[in-house]
């Protein structure tokens, strides 16, 4: 029996002590001129079993694996920017010493055509040098209330070439428009191109062409903005008793998107402006007739604009849009300030509605057919009929009832 138990334990022993103590491969990371790569995935497959380990680098590029058996292992690091890196190890009774890998910086490939332009490319009036060409990316950088977007664009226009009738503005292909829209629902703006262009009664210096936004046909996308100025932070007035009230905000809001059926997509934009100021009179004191009346006058404007645009790709080579403007302005106690007392103020309303319907089809590479229908409504009145007799005192005071009173209305299909 003794000597069963021997023979039993110097069988059992070495196979314990094997499993016990498996050989070790530590090592480190290295990138371009030595620097350590610390967090780098470092992976380690046995071929025999396809057991997988996997580790990260320490601080210092370290890594370690203990305890490993016998036989041929597939060491694998992968680092972002730099090229994978792969070897096949043996691991045997002889230890493995310390690995240094040196990793390789990944090469980036990016193809890059040059190409000549023709002559007839160079002398296209589409090309000239003194067009400019503003996309909505350019445009969204511009919190432009609508009616300080026409003095915007007319600052690169030339006042020489534009004449009597003053800039020409040519929305969606037709000229004769306005700059009524949101600054959103443009999507490119462009200015003296093609400057002695057939198409358009303008030469270019004087002509702004504004293609608007239609949407996407695959997703909807949208933004909205709010701004806002207060009295509370302004200078005092150095005309005025106390400082006049200034309350203005500014709302833009667009949203765009798909519509059910054939590649149908629609834009909706609108900007609203709440601006509550307030004009400052210091005139003669009308009722004791010495002194300074000094007083602030409320002055409130509301601005609104809306812009919707509808469009269809009929089929491949036609395609239909709709397109309507709204914009509605009023303003109270116009003309009111300085020596013009508050009975001289007077209201101004606006109202305009625009809408266009467009066919367009290409019947060839060289032919393209355009179908337009414009039907333009307009509503405007400023003042009331006088009620009595103007004042008039020079370097005194302007009193009595507003004499101006002006009421339009306008129709138009083109």
């Amino acid at each position: 029996m003794f000597a069963l138990g021997m023979l039993l334990a110097v069988l059992v022993c070495p196979m314990h002590l094997l499993g016990q103590n498996g050989e070790n491969l530590t090592g480190s990371v290295e990138g371009t001129g030595g620097a350590v790569l610390a967090g780098v995935k470092v992976t380690l497959v046995r071929e025999e079993t396809q057991a997988k380990q996997e580790i990260a680098t320490a601080k210092d590029g370290s890594f370690a694996f203990t305890d490993l058996a016998l036989g041929n292992y597939l060491l694998a690091i992968e680092a972002t920017d730099f090229e994978p890196y792969s070897s096949i190890l043996q691991v045997g009774t002889g230890g493995l010493s310390p690995l240094v890998i040196k990793l390789k910086l990944r090469t980036v490939a990016q193809n890059l055509t040059v190409k000549a332009y023709s002559n007839d490319e160079r002398l296209s009036p589409e090309s000239n040098t003194n067009s400019m060409d503003m996309n909505e990316t350019a445009l969204e950088g511009l919190p432009l209330e609508t009616d300080y977007l026409q003095p915007f664009v007319e600052t690169f226009l030339s006042p020489a070439a534009e004449g009597n009738e003053g800039a020409s503005i040519v929305v969606d292909g037709v000229e004769g428009g306005a700059l009524d829209m949101p600054t959103a629902a443009i999507r490119r703006l462009k200015i003296d191109r093609n400057p002695y262009s057939v198409k358009f009664q303008h030469p270019g210096a004087a002509r702004a062409e504004i293609t608007t936004e239609h949407g996407h046909y695959d997703r909807y996308e949208g933004s909205i903005a709010f701004y806002a100025r207060n009295s509370i932070f302004d200078a005092r007035n150095a005309l005025a008793d106390s400082n006049p009230n200034l309350n203005r905000r500014f709302v833009e809001a667009s949203l765009g998107g798909s519509l059910p059926g054939r590649e149908g997509s629609f834009f909706f934009a609108g900007q609203r402006l709440m601006d509550d100021e307030s004009a400052v009179v210091s005139s003669l004191d009308t009722v004791a007739l010495t002194g300074t009346l000094n007083i602030n006058v409320p002055n409130p404007r509301r601005n609104d604009h809306l812009f919707l645009r509808t469009h269809w790709s009929l089929t491949d080579t036609q395609w239909l849009s709709l397109n309507y403007v709204f914009t509605d302005k009023s303003t109270r106690n116009k003309s009111v300030g300085g020596l013009t007392l508050p009975e001289q103020g007077f209201s101004e309303g606006r109202q305009t509605q625009r809408a266009q319907l467009e066919y367009s089809q290409a019947l060839s590479p060289q032919l393209f057919n355009d179908l337009i229908f414009l039907f333009k409504k307009e509503d405007a009145r400023t003042g009331d009929p006088a009620t009595g007799p103007e004042i008039l005192v020079n370097g005194a005071f302007t009193g009595g009832p507003s004499q101006i009173f002006e009421g339009t209305h306008r129709r138009g299909f083109d």
